[in-house]
């Protein structure tokens, strides 16, 4: 309901009114008499919300080999419950504390959001553990909203071969080895 009569103090009140999800503002909400004859407007604003909604932008999905940068740092988008982006949130990355996992540049794992609602890592690399895929959780400061990104630390090219058994053999000529030949 969008009208309301005047009582015999002359006041009208409206019903109750709810912010719309779209955040913004000042908007005009403009009051007018049944005749037309007098109007006036009422100045509003919707703000955000809190984070509610957090979601992998960048970053998620890569592989790299052991003890080297991923090409991409970790890209997170922030949103209220309406879709509203939002600016100046705290977005923490935290890693597995043991396995496969990562290092942040400068050893810095939280990012602000711009205005855009986009926070974005420090660079990352790999640590020495092979595996995955393993989980860089991003969380909000509220911790109302979480999300989850997927990487792979992969095994570098071989350094190092060492005979492991099967060596110092002797054998007649034309008869087999008693055991094989076994590198690691």
């Amino acid at each position: 309901v969008s009208t309301a009569t005047t009582g015999a103090n002359g006041v009208a009140t409206s019903n109750a009114i709810t912010a719309n999800s779209l955040a913004g503002g000042p908007y005009n909400v403009t009051a007018t008499t049944s005749t037309g004859s007098a109007t006036n407007n009422f100045s509003l604003t919707n703000l955000v919300g809190p984070p509610a909604h957090i979601a992998t932008t960048g970053g998620s999905g890569q592989s790299t080999i052991v003890n080297t940068a991923f090409a991409n740092p970790l890209v997170a988008t922030v949103t209220d419950a309406g879709g509203n982006l939002l600016s100046g949130i705290t977005v923490t990355f935290t890693p597995p504390p043991s396995g496969a996992s990562v290092t942040f540049a400068g050893g810095v794992n939280t990012a602000v959001t711009t205005s855009s609602g986009v926070a974005t890592s420090a660079g990352i690399t790999a640590n020495g553990v092979a595996g995955g895929p393993y989980s860089v959780t991003a969380t909000t400061t509220t911790g109302s909203a979480t999300v989850n990104f997927s990487l792979t630390n992969t095994p570098g090219v071989p350094a190092h071969i060492a005979a492991t058994s099967g060596s110092g053999q002797s054998a007649q000529v034309d008869t087999a080895f008693a055991h094989p030949l076994v590198a690691t």
